[in-house]
């Protein structure tokens, strides 16, 4: 059960079949820590003879290890909610989902959410409500067949689980000013810090048609938090090469760092050429 575990997180084949791995993952760990505390029961029942069942068992390091990784497995699902949202759909490539449930994530992390509790859970940034609204905000964007069905059929409820976690953006707090640099929904991972940064960060946005596909609302948001924010159509103004585009904003903005938020290909680019120069530059790396 472990050698499959661990062949089904082959990079590759994660990549191309996610929902397989994500069901391997959660349901081959399970079986294993059942099979695991089956062993640790019948290995303390064969030492009754010489000492009792209750002795043997708390005298095995096996069983405490289980003890431990049993309560780490469950204390997620402890945590499970079914949460009502509501959905605003500016285009066929994109989906604002608000959430509003009594607990509002810091900016700057990720939750999973599902339509299903035990399979299809996928990761989004959590964006503040927007001025004069409660709760917060995803913004999903098409890339492939979940989020496809999303934004086609949006349910009229999510669920939730664990506890949000921090995204690549956080390294911000390392630094007095950062540039960052998005492409297409890259965006959405980036923009609870466009909307809160209060030590002038700025903003290269590198997208096609951006008011027909994320909406006036969101587009507004940034420009009137971010004014001199570079939003570059490529529907207008062709492919830009994002690293010459981003240096020079770097350059005039007096940042101290970058980060990117982009396709894997742009990602590697852009930070190796700032690394190059001795700038501090960071992205996502793709490991889920």
């Amino acid at each position: 059960m472990l050698l499959t575990i661990c062949a089904l997180a082959a990079p590759g084949f994660r990549t191309r079949h996610h929902d397989v791995f994500e069901a391997s993952h959660r349901f081959g760990t399970w079986t294993v820590l059942i099979l695991g505390w089956a062993n640790t029961l019948i290995l303390a029942q064969l030492q009754t003879p010489e000492r009792g069942f209750g002795e043997a068992l708390l005298a095995s390091p096996i069983f405490w290890m289980l003890v431990v990784s049993t309560g780490l497995a469950v204390w997620p699902w402890l945590l499970l909610r079914k949460v009502p949202v509501t959905t605003e759909r500016p285009s066929n490539h994109t989906i604002i989902v608000r959430l509003n449930h009594g607990y509002v994530p810091p900016v700057g992390t990720t939750r999973a959410i599902s339509r299903h509790p035990l399979l299809g859970w996928h990761p989004f940034a959590c964006i503040p409500a927007a001025p004069g609204e409660d709760g917060y905000r995803m913004v999903i964007s098409r890339a492939g067949g979940w989020t496809s069905e999303f934004i086609e059929n949006p349910p009229a409820h999510v669920w939730v689980r664990g506890i949000p976690t921090v995204g690549v953006a956080n390294a911000k707090r390392l630094f007095n000013r950062v540039l960052y640099i998005a492409t297409g929904s890259g965006i959405g991972p980036a923009l609870g810090h466009l909307l809160t940064d209060t030590q002038g960060a700025r903003l290269v946005w590198v997208t096609k048609t951006p008011r027909a596909t994320y909406g006036d609302g969101l587009v507004g948001e940034v420009e009137k938090a971010q004014p001199e924010a570079v939003i570059w159509n490529t529907s207008e103004q062709c492919k830009p090469d994002v690293f010459d585009l981003s240096y020079e904003t770097f350059v005039a903005s007096g940042a101290d760092a970058v980060i990117i938020v982009s396709n894997k290909a742009v990602t590697g680019r852009v930070v190796s050429e700032f690394e190059r120069r001795g700038i501090p530059a960071f992205g996502p790396i793709w490991d889920s």
